[in-house]
C-alpha cells in the first residue's frame, strides 16, 4: 500500500484495490493506513524509530560532506568533480523529502486525531 500511494496513485483508490485483493472492509485498511507509523518499528523491531532516523540523517550527512569534499579537492578528472557535487546536491535534496514527509505524516497525524474529536462530539451530541 505505501508503495502505490508513493508512486503518486490516489490514496482513496490504493484503499479500495487493497481492501478488494486482501478481502477485507476499507476502514480496516484505513485503520491500518492510520497506524503506518509503526509498521516499520513492528517489522524491523525498532525501539526507538526517531533513533534510526537521527542515524539515517547522520550517515546521509556524512557522505554528502565527503563528496562535497571531494568537488572541493584539486583532482585530475573533472568528471569526479562533477559526479561528487550531484551526489551532494541529491543527497541534500533527499533529506529535505525525508523531513517534508516526516512533516506531512504529523499533519495528517493531526488531523486524524482533530476528526476523532469532532466525530466524539458529533456522537456525544446525539446521545
Amino acid at each position: 500500500m505505501l508503495n502505490l500511494v508513493g508512486m503518486g496513485l490516489d490514496p482513496t483508490e490504493v484503499v479500495t484495490t487493497v481492501a478488494k485483493d486482501y478481502g477485507v472492509k476499507r476502514e480496516s485498511v484505513y485503520a491500518d493506513w492510520r497506524r503506518r507509523g509503526q509498521w516499520l518499528k513492528q517489522v524491523a523491531g525498532f525501539d526507538e524509530l526517531e533513533n534510526v532516523l537521527y542515524e539515517s540523517l547522520y550517515s546521509l550527512n556524512r557522505v554528502s560532506n565527503d563528496a562535497y569534499l571531494l568537488y572541493l579537492k584539486e583532482v585530475d578528472s573533472p568528471n569526479a568533480r562533477v559526479g561528487a557535487l550531484r551526489l551532494f546536491v541529491e543527497i541534500r535534496f533527499r533529506v529535505a523529502d525525508m523531513v517534508r514527509e516526516l512533516i506531512r505524516d504529523e499533519e495528517l497525524e493531526d488531523l486524524d486525531k482533530r476528526l476523532k474529536a469532532l466525530e466524539e462530539l458529533q456522537h456525544e451530541e446525539e446521545s
